[in-house]
Formats: C-alpha cells, structure tokens, sequence
C-alpha cells in the first residue's frame, strides 16, 4: 500500500460566507488531544501504508491556527518514531495568513491551497462573514507580494461561478506572472450552469490549458491534457476515496470519505463507521460505504436517476459530484444537480 489520506474536518466554522458552499457551519471543533487520537487511528487504520498524507480542512483551518501548530509538531515527531514518511495539507481562504504563520508552514513543508477566485476587489461571492458588504478579494491583494515569497509551499485554488468564467483568463494570466507555480480551476458547485454558460466554461478552459501547455513549469491537476483519443469516451477510474483515506469529522465520527461533509451531523452521522471516542469498528459498514458509486448512491435521493449511463465504473464526473450536494434537503434541486453532472461529464471528455 502507496500513500494514503487522511481528511480531518478539525473546524466547522469559517469567516466567509461564500455564495457556492455547501458545508455545514457549526461551532464544533477537534481539540489538538482529539486530533491525537485521530492520528493514531489512522496509523492504525492504515498499517501497511508506504507514507501518509494528512489534510485539515473545513471550514476555514486557520480559525484553528494554533492547534495546528500543535498538530504538525506532533505528526513530525510520529514520522521519526515510525520512520514513515507524514505530509501535512491545508486549503484556505487566505485572509488570516500572515508572514510569521507562512514562515512555520515553510519550516515543516506544510503544503496550503489557497483560494483566489477573482482579482476584482467588487467580487461579492466570497464576502466576509456578517459582513455581506465587504468582499475578501482586497485582503488578498493586500497580501499578493507576501505570498509571492511563499510560492514553494502555496498553490493556487480558481473556484469559478457561471457569471465570471469571463474573467478566468485574466486571473489565471495574472497569478501565473506574479508567482504561483501551481494552478487549479474548477466550476463552483451546487450553483446552476445552463448550457451557454457551460459552454463558455469550457471554451475558456480550453484557451487556459493551452496557455499552461507551453509553460514548462507549471504545475496543475486541472490543466493538464490528459493525451487521450476522443473514441475512449468517459474516463473510467477507481474513486480515490475508494481503499485509501478515511474522513474524520468534528463529532470524532468516522466515515470512507469526505464526501458525508454536505450533510448536517445528524443525517450523516449513521454513514459512520466508528467513532474516536468509542471504537467499534464496523466492517461491513466501512465496507458497504466505501465501495459504493453514485449511479447507485443509497445516500442521493432516489427519484434523481441523474446516472443512468449503463456503466459499471466509476467515472471522474461522478466522483467530482460528491461534492456538489447540498447540504440540507431544502437546498435539492434537480435541475442543479443534472447541470452540475453535465458539466463535470464534459470536463470528463476533454482529450488532446
């Protein structure tokens, strides 16, 4: 066994309120003596694992600075005990980075996604929280020169919403020539994308892969052409949630993967298959959910049929929609749900 991943939701609040989100906001957080116990399962979980990858995450993690801290101290001590190699990982938004934080991320590798949608200071889809005025876009620009020093351990995250795919090219172009070596796009989810503005999407991917195509040393996951023949059709894959990660959520509840976030604790919480503060690992659950794929997903509602594709494999459209639900039932509507499968169904396509 390579690698494996461990998604720690160490936090459940955040100090943006973006328009796309579908994660469920409460108080609730991991201590650092809960995230101990969780690593400790993990390893556990995972003995044969050749190394181990270990991302904090939702809402915003650096709300819980410094149990991080905490935390990748002590995973650096648990790699010299066990003489395997831990990597640490963590999105964010960006607005609570400062130079004496980036400096502790550096010293221990930790690796950050950092999410820049827009370098326009008007753009109000990702406005601070309780504060629905005041868009986060002129804190980051505020901070562009200091996170041009960071480029080593900082990628770039482009969550793009149907009505500013226009302005994706001259994002992409900007972040490219002041510093980022490593790029990602992706359309936002849960938000409606007719046909015009999936169209324009891609149209405008397009241009940006070529572009990074002739720029040796950009990284990305996003754009890179996947030298396919258009005959191979959809691209099939194994889950990546599929035997090598595990979710921990911030009740200490366990789950086969990240996908169980949309969900409000009460509603997800019987997809778990133990629990930090009470093991009692549950094998056929585990099984049973981590093997499962969305065309048959017990855990989407059953009048959708939103994959009736005859196929027995996964594809990377039907995985990337894990994350696309929402997170009340409410919020369902169909109509978003097939626009977003559509979508990731023609990114899917893309061959050079």
């Amino acid at each position: 066994m390579k690698r494996v991943n461990l998604f720690l939701w160490i936090n459940e609040w955040c100090n943006l309120d973006c328009s796309y989100c579908n994660v469920v906001k409460s108080q609730k957080q991991l201590t650092f003596e809960d995230c101990k116990k969780a690593f400790v399962y993990y390893i556990k979980f995972f003995p044969d694992a050749e190394g181990y990858n270990v991302f904090f995450m939702w809402g915003e993690p650096m709300l819980s600075y410094s149990d991080i801290q905490k935390n990748i101290l002590y995973l650096r001590a648990l790699w010299e005990r066990i003489g395997k190699p831990i990597d640490t990982f963590m999105p964010t938004n960006g607005t609570l980075l400062s130079e004496s934080r980036l400096d502790f991320f550096r010293k221990y590798n930790h690796q950050v996604s950092l999410s820049i949608d827009s370098l326009d200071p008007s753009y109000d889809y990702r406005n601070i929280r309780d504060r629905e005025d005041i868009s986060s876009v002129p804190v980051l620009l505020k901070n562009l020169k200091l996170f041009q020093n960071y480029s080593d351990i900082l990628r770039v995250k482009i969550v793009v919403m149907p009505d500013m795919v226009e302005g994706v090219l001259h994002t992409f172009n900007t972040l490219r020539e002041l510093w980022f070596s490593f790029i990602n796009i992706q359309p936002a989810h849960w938000v409606l994308w007719t046909q015009e503005r999936q169209k324009a999407y891609i149209g405008v991917l397009l241009q940006t892969k070529f572009i990074a195509s002739g720029i040796e040393n950009l990284k990305s996951t996003t754009l890179k052409w996947s030298h396919r023949n258009e005959d191979d059709g959809p691209r099939f894959i194994w889950c990546a949630k599929w035997r090598s990660e595990i979710f921990i959520d911030s009740y200490g509840e366990i789950y086969v993967c990240d996908a169980f976030l949309a969900y409000p604790y009460e509603k997800r919480k019987k997809y778990a298959h133990d629990n930090l503060f009470k093991p009692n690992f549950n094998q056929k659950k585990f099984e049973e959910y981590r093997d499962w794929k969305y065309c048959n997903n017990t855990i989407l509602w059953d009048d959708s049929d939103i994959t009736h594709c005859e196929i027995c494999d996964e594809t990377k459209s039907c995985s990337t929609l894990c994350n696309a639900l929402p997170n009340n039932d409410s919020d369902y509507d169909r109509d978003i749900l097939m626009s977003n499968f559509h979508l990731y169904r023609k990114l899917d396509m893309l061959w050079i």
